[in-house]
């Protein structure tokens, strides 16, 4: 990727690491926000990291829809087990989290995501290789969904009722379908990796470098800052 292709309004054009640490630094806002104006940051920079990643809502939503149910689950059982309010904040910021988590790592590819760990985090290639299969898991279930859908229309199959609640409805059902297939592919890829001899993570050259720009340095600055306020605001 070309250094001066960045745009700050367009996360898939950012350094690999800088995507990451953007990831770490909402989880790490996300620790930190039990109160009311750290939460509504806590919104607000969702809002903004899911609309400059330029990833559908659509995409983003049908890979988290797992993640969703159980998060949903565990909320009842929270609110049950604490409060109304600790349950409401914690289920909030779970499914603020998985949201957030699927737009940035759908910017990315395997070999990004391998970049960015190894050059970012100083993981060896052996840690990088199964972080990133873990992290592309969520992106994996997206494609696996858009396999069972073409499949389904190639065979002339038709949502049943109303379009909104056939759609759902097939939605659901193909849930479970679709994460079986995602890890049986993950499986099969790192399967496949270690048979390579996997050593060494994405070759760069003059063109496609591994770079900071000054757009990666103003948007990391802000998220430290973002940081730095929601713990302030936890303090005070």
């Amino acid at each position: 990727m070309h250094n001066n292709s960045r745009r700050i309004g367009q996360l898939k054009t950012y350094d690999p690491r800088t995507k990451l640490y953007l990831l770490l630094g909402y989880l790490i806002i996300t620790l930190v926000s039990w109160e009311i104006i750290p939460l509504l940051i806590n919104v607000f920079l969702a809002v903004i990291l899911i609309f400059i990643s330029r990833v559908s809502f659509q995409r983003i939503a049908v890979g988290s829809l797992s993640a969703f149910a159980m998060e949903l689950v565990a909320g009842l059982i929270l609110i049950f087990a604490t409060s109304v309010k600790t349950g409401l904040y914690i289920t909030l910021k779970l499914l603020l989290f998985t949201l957030v988590f699927n737009a940035i790592i759908n910017t990315l590819d395997q070999a990004g995501i391998i970049d960015g760990l190894s050059k970012g985090f100083g993981l060896g290639a052996k840690a990088s290789k199964r972080v990133s299969i873990a992290l592309y898991f969520f992106p994996r279930i997206y494609k696996e969904r858009l396999h069972g859908v073409r499949a389904q229309k190639a065979r002339g199959i038709r949502n049943d009722g109303s379009r909104l609640r056939g759609g759902a409805r097939k939605e659901v059902l193909l849930t479970i379908p679709n994460i079986k297939s995602a890890v049986i592919r993950s499986i099969r890829q790192s399967t496949a990796m270690q048979s390579r001899g996997y050593t060494s993570v994405k070759r760069r050259n003059a063109i496609n470098t591994l770079a900071f720009t000054w757009v990666d340095d103003i948007v990391l600055l802000f998220m430290v800052l973002l940081i730095m306020v929601s713990i302030l605001l936890m303090i005070i």
